[in-house]
């Protein structure tokens, strides 16, 4: 679900390395700095260290570090938690990431063959072919020219040099990719037995391959879950490993569908069969919605255009629920609708056919980072029907505030791609109560 998993493969694997700068430089304390507000995701101070950072530019022995340090902290400065770009606010996202290009072009012109300095100009450049319209081989050999003149690759340079080659088409590229993402690992590991305690680029470069395990083709979440957990053993305050890949990585154990059948079902929607931007994943058809007085729940009911997909899949209830005008936009068709609450249901099996993955609500503040368990995390049920096919969402109504009803969207999809709104028309009024 555009949104913080619709992510090409490539994308999936962010830039990581670690600077090599002399001992004792005078950027050495605003270097931490910089990494530290990395881990943290603080992007208020990530902004702040960058008016820091500028009178450095005017040293010849400092420049070029300041210079990735700039581009460093403007790119991190503008992706959300799930490390895709920020577009909030498209213009200042583009904005933003065409100035740390710039910086980190700058710092690799004066140190081309160091690999932090590669790696992120590598994925500056793949942020910024999110965030606007770039011609992707232009950018792809940009980007593969500075890998080639990397020294001593590290796990950055690794991971996003397999990332930047074609895509795989059979299993065997999978089983290319997936070697690559374990070099990374392996390397990665490595550079943290001699890095700092508070290192951000080494952490980042394990929270990306398990990013990736989340959302490839075969998902292999429960894999996903054991690196996020080796992540907060040293670095509990790494927000992307504890708010992100944590809630990806939980076993979420679906209701039985039975008893809900016999529910007093009522149609909300209906929505056109196959008309979702991708025929490969879930399309819904209509909704149906019911509330159960005795548990607090709002039951909604997606009724789907075909059998749903056996290996991953997601959905997600977009809310206006709150008496207020505060809201984010929805990311899925109906751009224009501001949302205050996002139930979600994103979930892969695993290895031993458990369903793992992200369930539960988040505000508008935090679900577009990827955050999307923030408010509630257990409270949401849901059931699968293969007879109709169809999923059922069980909201906790508490979630959703005091008002008797609210505006609401439903859509379908992967665990990593939105595909279907419904209904098409916009969001229509549910009673809650």
């Amino acid at each position: 679900m555009h949104d913080p998993r619709s992510l090409p493969l490539l994308l999936f694997v962010v830039a990581m390395g670690t600077a090599s700068p002399s001992a004792q430089s005078p950027l050495d304390g605003v270097a931490r700095a910089v990494e530290a507000a990395c881990l943290r995701h603080d992007r208020d101070a990530l902004l702040a260290l960058q008016d820091d950072l500028r009178p450095w530019l005017d040293e010849e022995a400092t420049a070029a570090r300041a210079h990735y340090l700039l581009g460093l902290a403007g790119w991190m400065g503008h992706l959300r938690l799930n490390a895709a770009p920020d577009n909030g606010d498209p213009e200042a996202c583009r904005a933003g990431l065409a100035a740390a290009a710039e910086h980190l072009a700058a710092a690799h012109r004066a140190r081309p063959e160091d690999p932090a300095t590669v790696a992120a100009v590598a994925f500056c450049a793949a942020a910024r072919l999110q965030a606007e319209s770039l011609d992707p081989r232009v950018v792809f050999e940009e980007a593969r020219a500075a890998l080639a003149k990397a020294a001593s690759p590290n796990a950055a340079v690794v991971l996003i040099d397999a990332m930047m080659q074609p895509p795989p088409h059979d299993d065997a590229g999978m089983q290319r990719i997936r070697e690559a993402m374990d070099a990374a690992a392996s390397r990665a590991r490595a550079e943290l037995e001699t890095a700092d305690a508070e290192a951000f680029w080494p952490r980042f470069a394990l929270a990306m391959v398990a990013r990736n395990l989340l959302f490839m083709p075969t998902p292999e979440p429960a894999a996903a879950a054991a690196i996020a957990e080796e992540l907060l053993e040293t670095a509990p305050e790494f927000r992307m490993a504890r708010d992100f890949l944590v809630p990806f990585g939980k076993v979420r154990e679906p209701v039985d569908v039975e008893p809900l059948r016999a529910l007093d079902w009522e149609r909300l929607a209906e929505d056109d069969q196959d008309d979702g931007k991708n025929p490969a994943l879930p399309d819904a058809t209509n909704v149906d919605v019911c509330r159960d007085d005795g548990e607090d729940l709002l039951w909604v009911r997606i009724e789907l255009a075909h059998a749903l997909p056996e290996r991953a899949f997601g959905a997600n209830l977009v809310f206006d629920a709150l008496a207020d005008d505060a809201g984010g936009p929805w990311w899925g068709e109906h751009r224009e609708f501001l949302f205050d609450r996002l139930v979600t249901v994103w979930v892969a099996r695993d290895q031993k056919g458990q369903w793992r993955g992200a369930v539960g609500v988040a505000g508008a503040d935090r679900a577009p980072g990827g955050a999307m368990t923030a408010l509630d995390d257990g409270g949401v049920r849901f059931a699968i029907d293969t007879q109709a096919p169809a999923l059922v969402l069980g909201v906790p109504r508490r979630v959703l505030g005091d008002a008797a009803s609210a505006r609401m969207v439903a859509a379908v999809g992967s665990n990593a791609q939105w595909n279907d709104d419904a209904p098409s028309t916009g969001p229509v009024a549910v009673r809650l109560r």
